[in-house]
């Protein structure tokens, strides 16, 4: 391909409403968290390794007597209100994980699976959560502590030197980081 040398017609679509095939022998509940599996078959969202979330279910599903894809979910992302525990307005902003197709939690999970970003909280117990691609893209930023550097490898009695820099670097890419979350390009 090449550059374009005059405008073009884009073609687009939405993305906030769409259908992913079932897993056999699978039931999805409506407005519960759906993921998809390696093999991208849709399934209620659980704390299982591999599941990418993908929307809300907008409807029940009924596949436990179909093959993997007799039937299609129809699937919405958006900002949803989900059970949660302990939830503070500190919390605001950060990544919530898939306990279940209806519970996030705001610590890791044992298989780290990302249902969306906290936008809202009603008391400690109700997480209202922008769920979507854009959502599960979370990127977290670089610590700010400073770095702990021995100076393996390097000209002796340049570790100072070497973990400014690393300071340094950890400042430039939140500041990147910080943009690119303005700008939407990545979620918060």
């Amino acid at each position: 391909m090449t550059a374009l040398t005059q405008d073009r017609k884009n073609i687009s679509r939405e993305g906030e409403r769409f259908e992913d095939p079932v897993l056999a022998a699978t039931k999805v509940f409506g407005g519960g968290l759906v993921a998809i599996d390696a093999n991208g078959w849709a399934r209620p969202a659980a704390d299982v390794a591999g599941l990418i979330v993908r929307g809300v279910a907008q409807e029940q599903v009924d596949n436990l007597a179909g093959a993997n894809g007799a039937k299609t979910v129809p699937l919405e992302n958006g900002v949803y209100q989900f059970e949660s525990t302990a939830l503070t307005i500190a919390d605001i902003g950060k990544p919530m994980f898939v306990s279940d197709d209806q519970t996030v939690v705001k610590t890791t999970t044992t298989n780290k699976i990302v249902a969306g970003i906290l936008v809202g909280i009603e008391g400690a117990t109700k997480a209202w959560i922008e769920v979507g691609a854009r959502a599960g893209a979370a990127v977290a930023s670089v610590s700010q502590a400073d770095a702990a550097v021995q100076g393996v490898g390097y000209i002796q009695g340049d570790a100072n030197t070497v973990a400014d820099l690393a300071n340094a670097n950890k400042v430039a890419i939140n500041a990147i980081l910080v943009a690119l979350r303005a700008g939407k390009i990545i979620a918060t």
